[in-house]
């Protein structure tokens, strides 16, 4: 039995303890990151065929 306690114990330390504040703002943050990944692949590829026609 005190060998899941310990477990249970080393396990929450892991826990960062994230308030809602800070996931939505983390979430929103990885989001604008994602976003400004794929408006730079699709504004290349706009001036691929731009060079092309």
């Amino acid at each position: 039995m005190s060998v899941w306690l310990v477990l249970a114990s080393l396990g929450m330390a892991g826990c960062d303890g994230a308030g809602p504040g800070e996931t939505t703002e983390r979430n929103i943050d990885e989001a604008m990151e994602e976003l400004d990944e794929r408006l730079g692949e699709v504004s290349e590829e706009i001036e691929e065929d731009a060079e092309e026609e």
